[in-house]
């Protein structure tokens, strides 16, 4: 899914909730915005750009800063930005956290497309990969790589009865497939086994099984179950979407990721920029070669 123009929305629009991690009570209201100036956030006046160079943080989730203000939990909004295919707006946010809804993109995902997307005048420029990237994170390997489209593939290891194996991988294109469909339901999740550890270190302390799947030594622990039988993945996959729209809006490649994770996503960015591996294209342009190619 590209689009030739860029795009903001027809009116602002409000989500309320508390932040995962923080617990406390947040809203975020969506503004539109002029076009050229993308995506950013702004907090008590302090404007921060989605973008790779402002990441302060990837632990558990993805924290953006400028200065001593930062602002977590970026992944999921910015994820249903990219569904959208939304590249202009002011994200305007009041407390520590974007709120994390039930705990999927879909929320955003809806309301914004309920008030509709305005078409703006301006090309839409797509960072194309021009070259294989590949970064290693422990046990984690990330590759970007070139492609006529804008493409994830990920495989997870997860030890455990009720996370099958045929659920550990999954497949994504933006040409092919459908996100509202496909990936924006998909909630964030974790396990009982962790509870302690999270609380040591101030996360998840806005979760509950109404905006997170959690699972014990055997099951589920939710009382509705999974929305997929790969959930887990979707929702990793809906993360990656998130975390690579730092590059600065749509890009046009492969990302392929074992064991990926907030902080696999923010290096391999980083070193696609260090190794030149974008060239920025104006979209129109790009959908004529690519169409002229296929001839």
């Amino acid at each position: 899914m590209f689009l030739s123009n860029q795009t903001t929305l027809r009116q602002k629009v409000t989500f309320n909730g508390i932040g995962l991690h923080t617990g406390e009570s947040t809203t975020v209201i969506v503004h539109p915005a002029a076009e050229n100036t993308g995506i950013n956030f702004i907090i008590n006046g302090t404007i921060i750009p989605a973008l790779i160079g402002f990441v302060s943080k990837t632990s558990y989730a993805t924290q953006l800063h400028q200065g001593d203000v930062s602002i977590k939990t970026v992944e999921h909004l910015l994820s249903a930005f990219m569904g959208l295919g939304l590249t202009n707006a002011l994200c305007e946010v009041i407390g520590p956290e974007i709120p994390i809804m039930d705990g999927s993109s879909w929320p955003f995902y809806f309301a914004l497309k309920s008030v509709g997307l305005l078409h703006q005048k301006e090309p839409l420029k797509i960072a194309v990969v021009n070259k294989t990237v590949e970064v290693c994170y422990g046990e984690s390997v990330g590759i970007l790589s070139p492609s006529q489209d804008q493409s994830f593939e990920i495989t997870l290891a997860y030890d455990h009865p009720f996370i099958k194996d045929n659920a550990l991988s999954l497949r994504f294109s933006f040409s092919k497939n459908d996100y509202p469909t496909d990936i924006a339901r998909a909630r964030t999740y974790g396990f009982k086994k962790d509870i302690e550890f999270y609380k040591e270190n101030n996360l998840a302390r806005g979760a509950d099984l109404t905006n997170s799947l959690v699972f014990d030594d055997h099951a589920i622990l939710n009382p509705d179950g999974l929305r997929f039988y790969n959930e887990v993945a979707r929702h990793k996959m809906l993360d990656a979407i998130g975390d690579m729209s730092l590059i600065g809006g749509a890009f046009w490649g492969h990302y392929k990721a074992i064991k990926p994770g907030h902080t696999l996503n923010i290096k391999l960015i980083m070193e696609a920029f260090l190794q030149n591996a974008f060239d920025w294209v104006d979209a129109d342009v790009l959908m004529k070669n690519s169409h002229n190619a296929l001839i």
